[in-house]
């Protein structure tokens, strides 16, 4: 499902990706020590949206950074919701954590997601807390 909301692209930068990416356009990468690589564990942080598809290591991720992109959802999420990422490198509504567990809030959802893998628009807001939420 695409994105009623169109994406509003502030910044995108350059990464050289650590692997084949080109089935994950639209998920979140994060970075490491020579590039970007797929976001693969639960809550992690994340340096933005894979916006194109690089199908080798070494080729250009364009990694939107700032702005409202478009992202896959890995779960229902409804509008308003804060985000963060899962273990496969998509969206999902950020739930109440116990005090003290920190947090990744990637953004909020602009628009709401029906299920796994509909496209969201969400405004991008790297935010770290601990405070539980509901």
């Amino acid at each position: 499902m695409a994105t009623s909301k169109g994406a509003v692209d502030l910044l995108s930068i350059a990464e050289s990706a650590d692997a084949d990416l080109s089935t994950h356009k639209y998920k979140l990468v994060k970075m490491t020590a020579t590039g970007v690589a797929l976001a693969s564990v639960l809550n992690e942080r994340v340096l933005g949206v894979l916006t194109n598809k690089p199908n080798a290591a070494g080729k250009s991720a364009e990694v939107q950074v700032a702005g409202v992109a478009k992202a896959m959802a890995g779960a229902a999420i409804a509008r308003g919701d804060f985000v963060k990422v899962d273990a496969t490198g998509r969206l999902i509504p950020q739930t109440a954590e116990a005090a003290g567990v920190q947090v990744y809030v990637v953004g909020q959802a602009l628009e709401a997601a029906a299920a796994a893998g509909d496209l969201v628009a969400v405004k991008l807001q790297g935010l770290v807390t601990n405070l539980a939420v509901s």
